[in-house]
């Protein structure tokens, strides 16, 4: 043996004796790691300690291989990084997991009966959610009504929503919950569907579904904990590796955003409410260049400036700043911090807690959503309008307003979301 070999095989052996042992080991998988390697390309894995150690071929990988190590055949099959989502809603996905699917219920027959089988396993008075039905898959599409199914839900309240969340279905039960009746008032930007009595039928579309919305109770501490952990377990049979908060928190902390403490609560340091308000601020003015350079309507900004603002450079944020003449506000109403991501304070109040008989402006609306966002803008209440505020229907949950000449109802929740302060002009 050549002293050069001998020096091979001491470094082969001390390399190997040095290399953290592996918990698990999959072999004969197609390998793809999320790198810019291309294709997935067969091979094999090691892991230990939650973490990947390496990724190579048997004889690589042979030094992280010791007496406690688990092999996993993978059989050909395709190996993967667990896939991360920062942006599920894992409470709402573990509710709908656990609530009735009509997705694919492609009969009104099926679509009873499927609800008739979920509500025998239910306790007296436990709501039947969910549903995503979708009655255009049935023949001639006939939208669904309450007494298709109250003789099979006599003691659950039912609200199912069509696939597209913008209607659904009450039966009589959940009526009487909501305290809805045939004189209940149809909200702006809703409807209620009736009989020619003036009966609901069970269908309410869009502001109308809030009616609904108010009966159900709110979800218990064990049902909430219940629905986190059946998400967890889908996303896991799935590879999807949920960031939880502690770990974020963490992370913020190591880099001084935020200050944390286990069990005493977080919150951002100095320099990390700092950064918050400079992001703040690209995404606001980003928003304010779409609509008044690029002609874009103000509901449909959010989701490309929330794209855009973490590509443009500094630079040019401060050049659209200029461009626009310094805004304090975006499309919105919403206030744009300035360069020290500072934001000045304002107190401003809801359509339901503004003083009534009283010239105000519409300041800041408090949702993004395109539909509600395209609703205000029908009804003339976009930031910087003139309203005053006339009654407030508490039963019907209703707000009435006069802007101009015109008289405007609104619901009560689409109140809330305007925010107003007193016209001095």
């Amino acid at each position: 043996m050549t002293v050069r070999t001998s020096l091979a095989a001491l470094a082969a052996v001390g390399l190997a004796a040095c290399s953290p042992k592996a918990d698990y080991l999959i072999t004969n998988g197609m390998v793809w790691t999320g790198l810019s390697t291309g294709n997935p390309q067969p091979g094999q894995v090691a892991i230990g300690g939650g973490k990947v150690l390496a990724v190579g071929d048997s004889a690589s990988l042979a030094r992280y291989v010791g007496g406690a190590t688990k092999v996993i055949d993978a059989r050909g099959g395709l190996v993967t990084p667990g896939f991360s989502d920062a942006h599920t809603h894992f409470i709402g996905g573990g509710f709908q997991l656990a609530s009735i699917d009509l997705r694919d219920a492609a009969t009104p027959q099926e679509f009873v009966r499927r609800i008739k089988e979920y509500a025998a396993k239910l306790r007296p008075g436990e709501w039947i959610l969910g549903g995503d039905w979708d009655h255009t898959l049935w023949r001639g599409a006939p939208l669904p009504r309450h007494d298709w199914i109250d003789s099979v839900t006599p003691n659950n309240p039912v609200w199912i929503s069509r696939l597209d969340g913008h209607e659904g279905l009450a039966n009589a039960a959940a009526l009487k919950a909501a305290g809805i009746t045939r004189d209940t008032p149809t909200p702006a930007g809703g409807e209620i569907l009736r009989d020619r009595d003036g009966s609901p039928t069970g269908i309410f579309k869009d502001q109308a579904e809030g009616l609904i919305g108010k009966g159900i109770p709110d979800a218990t501490p064990e049902q909430t904990d219940s629905a986190l952990a059946r998400a967890l377990r889908y996303a896991a049979s799935l590879g999807v590796t949920p960031g939880t908060a502690t770990t974020m928190v963490k992370a913020l902390a190591e880099s001084g955003l935020a200050e944390y403490e286990p069990y005493s609560g977080v919150r951002l340091s100095a320099a990390g409410e700092r950064l918050a308000g400079l992001v703040l601020r690209r995404h606001r003015l980003v928003e304010l260049f779409l609509v008044q350079v690029m002609g874009m309507s103000w509901a449909d900004v959010h989701d490309d400036a929330e794209q855009l603002e973490h590509v443009v450079s500094d630079r040019l944020i401060d050049r659209i700043d200029e461009m626009l003449g310094r805004p304090t506000h975006d499309p919105h109403g919403d206030p744009i911090p300035n360069t020290a991501g500072e934001i000045a304070a304002r107190h401003l109040d809801s359509l339901l807690t503004c003083p009534l008989a009283t010239r105000l402006r519409v300041t800041r609306i408090a949702d993004q959503d395109p539909a509600f966002l395209r609703f205000i803008e029908s009804n003339g209440l976009k930031p910087g309008e003139a309203v005053e505020v006339e009654s407030r229907d508490d039963a019907a949950d209703s707000v009435m307003l006069r802007r101009k000449d015109r008289h405007i109802t609104i619901g009560a929740r689409a109140a809330s979301k305007l925010l107003v302060e007193v016209d001095r002009s």
